[in-house]
């Protein structure tokens, strides 16, 4: 995967790239390789991000992440596009999309609920196979997150001890506090 953030607060683009695992519904593993390496591990109970060279990790609650996280959750196949978006077929967008290639199709995804993580979705899938190739997350101020997907292998057989994280002896260990309603 190349993840990108286009926020006007950064000024820059912030593009990381790694290589992203997922055991649907609850399992993800994301180990980004440059310009850093770090690692996020969705485990189904807890979430981590360790952060090597800060030498610190975090801990958060899955249950916290399926509340807040619509990305992890679209491309876990948790949300539904037909109940919980409002969709509509795009050639690419005003916030700056590419339009879709050859053999893709763009879905505009609105949530039907209200969510502070983002206010549409673009969606590129590949044409006939449904894979998503491409997620980018436009927040109300226009900062856009991407994530565009590529030598993607489905249903791989992928051992639970990717799933699983412990913390290296030695690093800090941050709790995350759970989300306030």
């Amino acid at each position: 995967f190349v993840q990108r953030l286009d926020s006007r607060s950064l000024g820059r683009p912030r593009v990381e790239e790694g290589i992203f695992m997922i055991r649907k519904p609850s399992f993800m593993r994301w180990e980004y390789r440059k310009p850093e390496e770090k690692l996020a591990v969705a485990d189904g109970e807890h979430t981590w991000l360790y952060l090597p060279e800060e030498r610190e990790v975090h801990k958060g609650r899955a249950a916290d992440l399926q509340r807040s996280g619509a990305a992890a959750l679209l491309l876990a196949g948790r949300l539904r596009l037909d109940r919980d978006f409002e969709a509509r077929l795009s050639e690419g967008d005003s916030a700056g999309a590419d339009p879709p290639s050859t053999g893709t199709q763009v879905l505009e995804l609105r949530p039907l609920a209200p969510d502070t993580e983002f206010e549409r979705v673009l969606l590129t899938v590949e044409i006939p196979g449904l894979s998503i190739r491409r997620l980018v997350l436009v927040d109300a101020l226009g900062d856009r997150m991407s994530f565009d997907l590529s030598a993607i292998e489905e249903n791989p057989d992928l051992s639970d001890d990717l799933f699983s994280f412990r913390p290296p002896p030695g690093v800090r260990v941050i709790e995350t506090a759970p989300p306030q309603p």
